[in-house]
């Protein structure tokens, strides 16, 4: 296929190593450019786990459409059991070898994945406020889920993560992370609902990546990896200051719009790139 498990377990791989390495360049040393660029690409990292979800659980909709209630059994024991017992096991270690002791309370809401805060030093994961947001598109997914129209659940998913990112009704301290990935998660399904909806289309790309011999398949992979490289370490709005004003001057929030834009299109790019 276009888009075969090898690509997306590769991409996974590089998703992580971003996301570890730059929570160690953060949080340990004091120089963020130590394991660059993996070091600012965490964004980029998260972007892809949530593109492979959505695309993943699209797939198997379109093969076997599951209710509700089967789809959660399936899909939500596969991610609690690991997470329970990485979560248990930092409980224990921290109790063990830091004597760091948590509430009831805050135990109890972390095994069930709510993580409102993000706090470096403060929660015993900081990381795992991915595992709140992740749970939302899954609890939404299958209901909201149109074997004739994917496009349309994606656009639905899409427009109830940024309406929750933006206005923010809970008030929660990890909100400004949950602003930068609102759309990764339905672009995965758009890519699932398009390779099983245009099949000669996608017989032609798999040519041009298979038989291709023509300079176009290497400038491309060029093209793709130095724009992931360039888009990476150009994220924020000081770094786009006529972007930035334009956005500003018509009522938008630069900052929200370019971080998050710029790290989709870093995703797209090394999805070309190791499709090809």
């Amino acid at each position: 296929g276009l888009f075969p498990v090898p690509v997306t377990q590769e991409l996974k791989g590089l998703g992580m190593l971003a996301i570890v390495f730059a929570h160690i360049s953060y949080m340990l040393v004091t120089d963020n450019t130590f394991l660059y660029p993996l070091s600012i690409a965490a964004g980029v990292g998260v972007d892809l786990f949530l593109f492979m979800s959505g695309y993943g659980l699209t797939l198997g909709m379109l093969k076997k459409q599951l209710p509700v209630l089967e789809f959660y059994q399936r899909r939500l024991i596969k991610v609690f059991i690991p997470f329970w017992l990485v979560l248990a096991g930092l409980f224990l270690c921290d109790a063990l070898f830091l004597d760091l002791h948590y509430p009831v309370g805050y135990m109890a809401q972390s095994f069930a994945g709510w993580f409102p805060r993000a706090g470096a030093f403060e929660d015993v994961n900081s990381p795992f406020w991915y595992i709140s947001w992740m749970l939302m598109f899954y609890a939404l997914f299958p209901m909201l889920f149109m074997r004739e129209r994917p496009w349309l659940t994606a656009i639905l998913l899409s427009v109830i993560a940024n309406i929750f990112a933006l206005l923010d009704p809970l008030q929660l301290q990890v909100n400004w992370l949950h602003r930068l990935h609102t759309n990764a998660f339905s672009l995965g399904i758009l890519l699932a609902w398009w390779l099983n909806s245009a099949p000669s289309t996608v017989k032609t790309l798999e040519w041009f990546r298979n038989q291709s011999g023509g300079i176009g398949r290497y400038l491309l992979l060029a093209t793709s990896l130095g724009g992931a490289g360039y888009l990476a370490g150009h994220n924020t709005a000081s770094q786009w200051p006529q972007l930035a004003q334009t956005l500003e001057a018509t009522g938008l929030d630069p900052g929200f719009f370019i971080g998050q834009a710029s790290s989709l299109l870093t995703m797209t790019a090394l999805i070309v790139f190791f499709s090809l």
